[in-house]
């Protein structure tokens, strides 16, 4: 019974079939994970709703790329290992943060959750080795919050 199913399919008729629904597949992945940049691509509509994407701030609006940003994180960090979280700095809490604060006021990458993420577990491992003080992330964040930006 199978068998003369087979016999009347064609190889034509079969490469149709799954080459359309390969390109149905593909065409929903890229509207669903790229719909933004299709969009954008296509010109067919300028405002696409970004509530996936984090709160930017000015200085990552005026074109920060990603290896800017890896550049200012890696600037960032040695300036804080090096003047703030060094061995024996016997600043307490509140003092190591707002230290911390005033370094990284001008970190653009704040804005983007990987780069924050990275600063803020490099600090609290160097805080906690160092300095001897334990520091939550979320005690990072709110001091985060505070900047002006």
């Amino acid at each position: 019974m199978m068998n003369e199913l087979f016999k009347n399919i064609t190889w034509t008729q079969y490469l149709l079939v799954v080459g359309g629904a390969a390109f149905i597949y593909y065409l929903l992945v890229l509207l669903l994970y790229f719909r933004k940049e299709v969009w954008k691509k296509l010109g067919l509509k300028e405002d696409v709703s970004d509530e996936d994407e984090p709160i930017q701030s000015d200085g990552d609006l005026n074109e920060n790329t990603g290896g800017e940003l890896m550049d200012d994180l890696e600037r960032t960090v040695k300036e804080i290992g090096h003047s703030i979280l060094v061995p024996g700095n016997k600043a307490t809490k509140p003092e190591l943060i707002d230290q911390l604060k005033a370094s990284v006021a001008n970190f653009g990458g704040l804005s983007r959750p990987g780069y924050r993420y990275a600063l803020n577990n490099y600090i609290m491992e160097k805080a906690r080795e160092n300095c001897g003080i334990n520091l939550s992330e979320e005690e990072l964040e709110e001091a985060w919050k505070s900047l002006s930006r």
